[in-house]
């Protein structure tokens, strides 16, 4: 099969062209050559909506995607937007989720990207969306969009959709009514009013961390004001709220938080009780947010749980109850469960948390010490016996404020306070475990300028990305933040094959988990299953070990459970084959939304037809098998460029090929003759689908490009064309 790369170029006439990148002795950053040197002239260079933002396609913005192999570890990381030198971000602190539900899709704030869109009513615009592959990329349109909350997006859990609570600014909506805003087809963003909390009081409520249940039956929120919280408070506070969704939404309770902790002077409750005004953070943990955690601000500092409800008569809320020697009263509805500075120990001996992130279960904190001994490090607390676990999880340095653990997966992340770099491992093993791993280097310069910009890390709904906030591809240093994301591990593939007679050869399979949990129940119920594949490939060959070719893929279809939350359509995971007689050998693959597909095939089916009938199947090779597609996909076809009235804009087209398998298409540029296809000249990684390319920041002494397909195994097109002998590929000169 012929393969072939296209290559425009342009040259000026008036100006000599004689820069050529992509040199051997580059030493530029990652070897991006091209992108570093765009550092400077992006501060002048041309771009905005006006150029980059199609009215006729729903406001949407091209692509800003890039990728690249950490030279470190080798880990493929995708920047999925980058504004030239602005602020954007998706979190304003530690242990908030930035994708939604199914991976599919990313939300972040920025303040200062402009937008055309008149649902937006024009002005910089906080909220945007962005889809994981690079696509999509547009401003929110419903209700709460210019609010940048402490706790994140508030995606919900399954389905693509966020909460929030009205901004009260710019778009007439109160900052008490909670709004849920779907996001459909093309990131059309539809807005409805939930629930009214004006009734229970007017002040501004927001989200807690994982304020939304894992089956998006419960909200939790809080007050962002203080007031007079009824007679459980010995001051005033800020409250909780507790919002049920199912059926028709209501407050079902709320009380305020200064519960009066330890009020007989109990050494593991007494306190300054003007601490009790308000949590610094709280989280909502569990299956349904039946429990919060929060850590009081001020002078105590002290980490507290409290359950949903309990016997204040008053307000349904918890009620303290002092150290009996076993337990914090017979119902235990609120426990001091972490240090505070240079107060009493807690009775199980835990020091100060920092800042948690807990996982799905609500059994388990990934928590940064600062008071631990042998030197700080990150640790896993056991909430059911109140105790760390042996290990230090991830490098033993402090790094309280800038870890994950948004999956349904036993793996965290966090990012090393000295070397920037981000790293994970599995929960129950130690730094020095098989599973420890540095993913990829930030390049962060650490503290300093904009504190939203900290690559506060954010795992994907399966934990097969890590999405982190970075700077140095923007000029301006860490004030500019932009979002990226490393791959963490390949989707796994698919398990449990199986072969029988129906019509023909129908294999079926299970989804694959990246658990060993049970979940919710550890105990009983099973683990959790993948909830970002999108579809499932199945390859088959004549041969074990080689040979493989595509021959069918499924749609992977999901439904909402109301006790195991979101999942697969089981029963639609069959594909049926009508070989020729013979011996064949089938195994799959599994693709997310993300476009990520698995590294390695499943386990391996031999199955064994006759007379058109299956005689025999069995598994004869466990999963692992990797290299089973190797062909490079086909370039993009009648590549066009078109020098354009605004100076260093080139604006490209193509023709997609037609090839299933391609992931993206690269793009490379140089001042010079044909680039090579090499990271030194890379500009831009852009998904499938995409067909135009505006280059808004070339250089003004000529132009000249170089597209290539890369396909879901990684393979890259060939960079001539193959004939008889290797020839140079075809350029076409355009003078201007």
């Amino acid at each position: 099969m012929s393969m072939k790369k296209l290559s425009i170029s342009i040259s000026l006439m008036f100006l000599p062209v004689l820069i050529f990148l992509g040199t051997t002795f580059s030493q530029a950053q990652e070897n991006l050559d091209e992108m570093i040197a765009r550092q400077q002239r992006q501060t002048s260079a041309a771009w905005g909506s006006q150029y980059l933002e199609d009215p006729s396609n729903y406001y949407i913005w091209q692509p800003e995607s890039f990728c690249y192999t950490d030279l470190q570890t080798g880990t493929e990381v995708w920047v999925v937007e980058r504004a030239p030198d602005l602020s954007e971000y998706y979190s304003v602190e530690h242990a908030s989720n930035a994708w939604s539900f199914n991976g599919s899709k990313i939300g972040f704030f920025s303040s200062q990207r402009p937008t055309g869109n008149p649902a937006v009513t024009g002005e910089y615009h906080l909220r945007w969306i962005v889809n994981s592959d690079g696509s999509g990329l547009r401003a929110c349109e419903g209700y709460g969009r210019r609010d940048t909350p402490f706790e994140g997006f508030g995606w919900a859990h399954t389905e693509n959709s966020n909460y929030t609570f009205g901004s009260g600014s710019g778009e007439g909506s109160n900052s008490y009514t909670l709004y849920k805003n779907t996001v459909g087809e093309n990131n059309v963003i539809t807005g409805t009013l939930i629930l009214n909390t004006g009734s229970v009081n007017t002040t501004k409520k927001e989200l807690v961390k994982d304020g939304v249940s894992s089956n998006d039956s419960w909200i939790i929120a809080r007050d962002i004001e203080t007031h007079d919280a009824g007679p459980c408070n010995v001051r005033t506070t800020r409250e909780m709220y507790f919002i049920h969704l199912d059926g028709t939404p209501a407050v079902d309770s709320h009380w305020g938080i200064a519960r009066g902790i330890g009020p007989s002077g109990d050494p593991y409750g007494d306190h300054v009780t003007s601490s009790e005004e308000s949590f610094h953070d709280v989280w909502a943990i569990g299956y349904d947010g039946n429990r919060i955690i929060g850590d009081y601000g001020s002078t105590s500092d002290i980490f507290v749980m409290m359950t949903r409800t309990g016997s204040c008569p008053s307000d349904n809320g918890p009620q303290w109850a002092d150290w009996d020697g076993n337990s914090f009263g017979p119902n235990e509805e609120i426990k001091v469960i972490s240090n505070g500075e240079g107060l009493p120990n807690n009775p199980y001996g835990i020091q100060y948390f920092g800042h948690p992130t807990f996982d799905k279960w609500g059994r388990y904190g990934l928590v940064g010490t600062y008071e631990d001994s042998p030197p700080p490090g990150t640790r896993i607390w056991d909430s059911q016996t109140n105790s760390f676990l042996p290990n230090y999880v991830l490098y033993d340095s402090y790094d309280g404020q800038h870890h994950t653990w948004a999956g349904w997966t036993d793996f965290v992340a966090g990012i090393n306070p000295t070397t920037m770099n981000l790293q994970m491992n599995k929960y129950n093993e130690s730094n020095t475990g098989p599973n420890f791993k540095v993913v990829c280097q930030t390049h962060h310069p650490g503290y300093s300028g904009n504190y939203n910009g900290y690559p506060r890390p954010s795992q994907s709904p399966d934990g097969t990305k890590i999405a982190f906030a970075t700077v140095w591809l923007n000029n301006g240093g860490d004030d500019n933040p932009y979002i990226s994301y490393a791959v963490a591990y390949y989707p796994y593939p698919p398990t449990n094959l199986t072969a029988v007679n129906d019509n023909g050869i129908k294999i079926s399979w299970r989804p694959p988990t990246y658990t060993d949990r049970g979940w919710p129940d550890e105990s009983s119920d099973p683990p959790p299953y993948a909830r970002e594949i999108k579809t499932y490939h199945i390859w088959r060959s004549t041969s074990q070990n080689s040979g493989w070719s595509e021959i069918g893929a499924v749609d992977a279809g999901y439904h909402v459970d109301s006790y195991y939350s979101l999942m697969p359509n089981l029963d639609e995971l069959i594909y049926t084959d009508h070989p020729a007689d013979g011996t064949y050998y089938y195994a799959l693959t599994s693709e997310e939304y993300s476009r990520l597909e698995s590294k390695e095939l499943s386990e391996i089916l031999r199955v064994t037809v006759a007379s058109g009938q299956l005689t025999g199947s069995s598994v004869v090779q466990a999963k692992g098998q990797k290299n089973f597609w190797t062909t490079p996909p086909s370039a993009p076809a009648n590549v066009n460029v078109a020098a354009q009235s605004t100076a260093g804009h080139y604006l490209l087209t193509w023709e997609e090929p037609e090839n299933s398998k391609i992931r993206y298409y690269n793009i490379y540029y140089s001042t010079g003759e044909t680039p090579a296809p090499i990271r030194e000249n890379r500009i831009a990684s852009v998904p499938v689908g995409t067909s135009r390319y505006l280059d808004w920041c070339a250089q003004n002494t000529g132009a000249s490009y170089l597209i290539t397909s890369v396909d879901r195994q990684g393979n890259e097109g060939s960079s001539f064309i193959p004939s008889s002998g290797p020839r140079k590929p075809r350029n076409l000169k355009i003078t201007k």
